[in-house]
């Protein structure tokens, strides 16, 4: 009777240690888990963080391109004014040149043959 409650003492020895092994085991994989998911947070909060900052940037690059378009926009109306009034000046000129001329002609010595 002894040795066989030596014998259970072993069985049982053996297998509260397994059982402790299991237990220590599954405590390193819950931290190992925990570890990894806190990575992965960290990491998504990350990636939110860059993206946030790149659509930041997109936006003031938009807002720099669109305010240079209007700019040169505003460019390009004065410049093609500033054209169309010279143009007229010019046709101006030449209405006078030719009124002139008649004028000249009009009022010139005729010609003796």
């Amino acid at each position: 009777l002894g040795k066989i409650g030596k014998e259970e003492e072993k069985v049982l020895k053996f297998d509260r240690e397994a059982e402790m092994q299991r237990l220590a085991q599954l405590v390193r994989r819950q931290k190992d888990q925990e570890q990894e998911a806190k990575r992965q947070e960290k990491e998504r909060k990350k990636e939110e963080a860059e993206k946030k900052r790149l659509e930041k940037e997109n936006e003031k690059l938009e807002a720099a391109q669109a305010k240079e378009a209007e700019k040169r926009k505003k460019t390009e109306e004065r410049e093609r004014q500033e054209q169309e009034k010279k143009q007229k000046e010019q046709q101006k000129k030449q209405i006078l040149n030719k009124q002139k001329a008649c004028l000249m002609s009009f009022f010139a010595k005729p010609a003796t043959t």
